[in-house]
C-alpha cells in the first residue's frame, strides 16, 4: 500500500522532552535463544533454521558491543498475512529460497537502530542486500525508519516504530528493542516488501494514489521513437533519483507536450531527463535534502531545491510524495513540469498548486489527471514477477520481467545471493549464501578472510 510523506506530515517534536526509555541492558543470548523466547516468532525462527541455518549462523556472528545488528523480525501475524501479498504469497508458497534469503536480507541492518536512536524524521538505512541482484543501490537497498506517536488506543508505546519499504508499505514494530548477542530485534506486525523495478512499481503507485499518478511520465519515456536510451537509464542505472510530474501537471501543459512529441524529440528528451538526477553518488532520499542545494541533472543543466514552511521545492515544483523506493534508487512526485528553461523559476508557497512553467493554453484549476497525455504509450509490462494462480489454484513464479513500447527487456540475472557479513575465531569472515539459478533447492556456501 502506498503512502505518502511529506515534509509537513509530522511536527518537529522534542524528543529530549518526551523521549522513551533506553533499551535494556545488553543480552548475551544467541538469536536462536531469544527467538525461543518469543512464542509470536515461532514461524521466523522455524524458517531460519530448517532452511537458512547458514543464515542464521551468520546473524548470530555479530557483537552487539562493537559490530551491532538489527533484525526486523516478522511476527506469526505477519506469516500468516503472506497470503495476502501479491509480491510474497508466490516464492513463499513455491519455498522460492533464493528470493525468501532476498527477503531476510532486506530484514537486517547494519548498526543499532531502537526507540532510542531512531527519530521523528525518517532515516534511510542500508539492508544487507548487497549480494549480486538484490539491489542496485550502492551499499545495499533502503528501508526507512522513523518515530511516530502511539495509538494510545492500540499501542503500548508512547512511541511507535514505524517502518517503510517498497510500494511505500508501512509495517509497525509490536515489540521494541528485544536484545540479544548481535544487537537488537524489532518484530514487525508485516514483512517489508523489497523494492521492485521502475515500472512495475509505477503501475501499482498509479493505482493506489489517483491524485498523485505518474503515468503521464511513464508514458512519455516510452513515447519516444527511440526507447532504449533513457529507459535504460532510467531501469538500468544504478541509485537513480526522478523528480516525477504528477498526471495533473503533465495535462496543464498538455498541449506543448504534445507539440514536442510531434517536432523533433530533442526538446521532450530535455524535458524529460531535466526530471532524472545524473552521477553515480547515490539515491537522494528526502532525510538528504537541504535548502539552497543544486542538483545536476542528465539534461546537462541543475536543479534548484528549496524549502519553505512545510515544503520542499524542486524549481518551482513543490514535492507532494517522497521516498518511493524502486529496486534502483528512489523516486518523488512533484507538482509541476520542470523545464531546463525556467530553471530560475521561484515557487510560490502560498499556491496550492505550481504554476506550469511552460506554455498552456488551458485554465488550470480546470485541468484533471484523466486528461494526461501520453497514457498510451504505457508500456506493455509483463508482471511475470508477481504470482499467478492457475485454474488449479497452485502459484507459478518466474524470476523475469519484460516492459516496453516495444516489450523493452529487462533482464535479470539468473545469479541470486546475499551477503551477510559475519565473524569467525580467525577474524572476520564473509559469509556469501547464494544460488545459481533460481529453482535449485540447496544453498552453496562461500567463506573468504577480510
Amino acid at each position: 500500500m502506498f503512502l505518502s510523506y511529506t515534509a509537513a506530515a509530522l511536527p518537529l517534536l522534542s524528543l529530549l522532552a518526551n523521549a522513551q526509555q533506553p533499551p535494556s541492558n545488553r543480552s548475551t543470548a544467541s538469536l536462536t535463544e531469544v527467538l525461543s523466547q518469543h512464542a509470536n516468532l515461532s514461524s521466523f525462527q522455524s524458517l531460519l533454521e530448517t532452511q537458512f541455518p547458514a543464515i542464521l549462523k551468520a546473524l548470530d556472528t555479530f557483537d552487539a558491543t562493537s559490530d551491532p545488528i538489527t533484525i526486523l523480525a516478522p511476527n506469526n501475524d505477519a506469516f500468516d498475512s503472506l497470503v495476502n501479498s501479491p509480491l510474497l504469497s508466490g516464492p513463499f508458497a513455491n519455498n522460492d529460497t533464493a528470493y525468501i534469503s532476498k527477503v531476510i536480507a532486506y530484514h537486517s541492518i547494519m548498526g543499532e537502530w531502537t526507540s532510542n536512536t531512531l527519530n521523528t524524521s525518517f532515516q534511510w538505512l542500508p539492508t544487507m542486500t548487497s549480494g549480486t541482484n538484490f539491489s542496485l543501490v550502492e551499499g545495499g537497498q533502503r528501508v526507512g525508519g522513523v518515530l511516530q506517536p502511539g495509538d494510545k488506543n492500540s499501542s503500548f508505546y508512547e512511541w511507535e516504530i514505524v517502518w517503510v519499504s517498497g510500494e511505500s508499505t508501512r509495517s509497525v514494530v509490536t515489540v521494541q528493542d528485544v536484545p540479544f548477542k548481535g544487537g537488537f530485534i524489532q518484530v514487525l506486525n508485516n514483512f517489508l516488501i523489497p523494492p521492485d523495478n521502475f515500472v512495475p512499481t509505477a503501475e501499482t503507485y498509479n493505482l493506489a494514489n489517483y491524485d498523485y499518478a505518474i503515468t503521464a511520465f511513464l508514458g512519455a519515456v516510452y513515447s519516444l521513437a527511440n526507447t532504449t536510451s533513457l529507459a535504460k537509464y532510467i531501469n538500468e542505472t544504478q541509485g537513480i533519483t526522478m523528480f516525477i510530474p504528477a498526471n495533473v501537471a503533465f495535462a496543464a501543459v498538455s498541449g506543448t507536450l504534445q507539440h514536442y512529441l510531434e517536432t523533433p524529440e530533442p526538446d521532450l528528451v530535455s524535458i524529460l531527463s531535466y526530471h532524472v538526477l545524473s552521477g553515480t553518488s547515490g539515491p537522494l532520499y528526502s532525510s538528504d535534502f537541504a535548502n539552497a542545494t543544486s542538483l545536476s541533472t542528465l539534461a546537462n543543466t541543475s536543479l534548484s531545491m528549496r524549502f519553505y514552511p512545510n515544503s520542499y521545492f524542486i524549481n518551482q515544483a513543490r514535492i507532494v510524495a517522497q521516498d518511493v523506493l524502486i529496486y534502483n534508487g528512489v523516486f518523488h512526485v512533484i507538482d509541476g513540469v520542470l523545464s531546463p528553461d525556467d530553471a530560475a523559476v521561484l515557487p510560490n508557497p502560498t499556491s496550492a498548486t505550481a504554476a506550469p512553467v511552460l506554455p498552456t493554453n488551458k485554465d488550470v484549476l480546470a485541468v484533471n489527471g484523466s486528461e494526461a497525455p501520453f497514457t498510451t504509450f504505457m508500456p506493455n509490462f509483463v508482471p511475470t514477477d508477481l504470482p499467478d494462480v492457475s485454474t488449479t489454484g497452485a502459484y507459478s513464479y518466474a524470476s523475469q520481467s519484460t516492459y516496453g513500447a516495444e516489450a523493452t527487456s529487462s533482464k535479470k540475472s539468473e545469479a541470486r545471493g546475499v551477503l551477510l557479513r559475519g565473524r569467525g575465531d580467525e577474524g572476520g569472515l564473509w559469509f556469501v549464501l547464494g544460488w545459481v539459478g533460481l529453482g535449485l533447492g540447496s544453498a552453496v556456501v562461500f567463506f573468504g578472510a577480510l
